[in-house]
Parts: structure tokens; C-alpha cells; sequence
């Protein structure tokens, strides 16, 4: 007979090995891996390809457009399309005797055919505060003009007399008090009545930067003093009113 034990060692080697209580068994769930979390972009604007933009030299290059501020999108301000139509020299005329030309006036020759005989501007009492226009013939007031630029360039060293750079002012028609009566001069420089001022020899009353002006656009040099620059102002304005009468270079500098 087979006893107890022999009956347990029997039922052992039956079965076949076991496996210990000890070791879970293992999870498939648990072994796979998490997927990667996706990192945060450091840039706040969303993820977008660029395209592809026509440079004016026929490049080609990318271009991302959200990151371009609209600041600075040339025109956006109107500071571009201003210093397209407002830098050139073409203007309309302000005056009869005017040219289509910043700072210049129609010669005596043209002026004539136009039956322009006499010149005219605004001008305005500092004691009464009136403004009205005062009249000046042509011919006479730049024949006194050339004869004393005649008389005493020699003398002026290219530079403006006392009586250019501070001249007398009209008496005023109104109150009838004695030197009161200044030219009213445009705010805007492409308005000034230049041939005005010219013949009441009033250019004096111009500041500085309006002088710069005329001489900008006459290709005339603008720097220095102001008795320097009113200097070449009366010059240039009478060599443009004379045309081809000014044959002994009088308005030469």
C-alpha cells in the first residue's frame, strides 16, 4: 500500500511545475509606454507655412506675414503717399505771374503777352488791423530794382543791403498812420507771392526757412546767413522776371 506522503509527492511530479504565489502575473496595459506629450510653442502666433512673395529685383523669398506689425506697412500712415504727390515741383500757379513751378514767376517778355502790367497782394495794418490789396506796376517798380542792383553790386559782397533786410513798411491807406502796413506772406511756402514781395522789395519780411525754400527749389545755395540767402532771392526772382533782357549778366552771382 501506498501511503500518504508517497500519494502527495506523486500528485507533484503529476502536474507539472507551478507557479509561485509570489509573482504576479504581468499586465499588458502596464508595459506599454504613454504616448509623448506635445511641448508648448514659444511663439504666441499659430503655426502657419509661409508663402512666397514677389521682391521688385525678381527674387523670390519668404516672407511670414502675421509677423509683420501693420505699423509699418509703407503708406499705412500716409507719410509715404504725401512725400509722393507733394515732392515734386510742378504746383498749380497761384498767381497770374506765376509758374507751374514751385518759386518761379513768368518772365517780363511772357508777362506782357498776357497783358500783365500790374502786380498785386495782400497786405495788413498792424495799428487798425485792415487787410487789403495794394497795387504795383511792373515795368516801373523792377526798373528801379535793376537800376540799384546796377548802382551798387559791387558794393553788396553778396550780401543783402539794410534796406533788403529790413525794409520800410506802407503806410495804411486806412487810418492813414505812417508805417504800419506789412505784406501778409502765406503759411504755405508754395503759395508766397514771390514776384509781390519782390517789387515792394518786402522780401525781407520772408524768415529763413522760407528763403531755404525758394532757393531748394531754384538750385540755388541755401545755406549761411540770412543776408546771404535774401541776396540770392532778389538775384534769382530778377533773372527770372528778366528773361533774356538780363544779356550783361547783371543777376548773375
Amino acid at each position: 500500500m501506498t501511503s500518504t506522503s508517497d500519494k502527495r509527492l506523486f500528485v507533484l511530479a503529476d502536474d507539472g511545475p507551478r507557479t509561485p504565489a509570489s509573482l504576479p502575473s504581468p499586465d499588458p496595459a502596464a508595459a506599454t509606454p504613454p504616448p509623448p506629450q506635445a511641448l508648448p510653442s514659444p511663439f504666441p502666433y499659430p503655426a502657419q507655412s509661409p508663402r512666397l512673395s514677389q521682391s521688385p529685383a525678381g527674387d523670390r523669398r519668404n516672407v511670414a506675414p502675421n509677423l509683420i506689425p501693420s505699423s509699418t506697412v509703407i503708406g499705412s500712415a500716409g507719410t509715404a503717399r504725401e512725400d509722393i504727390l507733394g515732392s515734386g515741383d510742378v504746383v498749380p500757379a497761384p498767381f497770374p505771374w506765376a509758374r507751374n513751378r514751385r518759386a518761379h514767376v513768368l518772365s517780363l517778355a511772357e508777362l506782357s503777352l498776357s497783358g500783365v502790367h500790374v502786380v498785386s497782394g495782400d497786405v495788413r495794418c498792424k495799428r487798425c488791423g485792415s487787410a487789403y490789396k495794394v497795387e504795383l506796376p511792373l515795368w516801373v517798380k523792377y526798373g528801379e530794382i535793376r537800376d540799384y542792383i546796377a548802382r551798387h553790386k559791387g558794393t553788396m559782397h553778396d550780401r543783402a543791403p539794410a534796406k533788403w533786410m529790413n525794409p520800410p513798411l506802407f503806410s495804411c491807406r486806412i487810418c492813414e498812420r505812417r508805417g504800419c502796413v506789412k505784406p501778409v506772406i502765406s503759411a504755405k511756402k508754395r503759395s508766397i507771392n514771390w514776384l509781390f514781395l519782390l517789387l515792394s522789395e518786402m522780401l525781407g519780411f520772408c524768415n529763413l526757412a522760407q528763403l531755404k525754400y525758394f532757393c531748394k527749389h531754384t538750385n540755388n545755395h541755401r545755406t549761411g546767413a540770412k543776408d546771404r540767402v535774401l541776396y540770392l532771392t532778389y538775384l534769382c526772382l530778377c533773372k527770372q522776371l528778366a528773361g533774356d533782357r538780363d544779356e550783361g549778366g547783371l543777376f548773375d552771382r
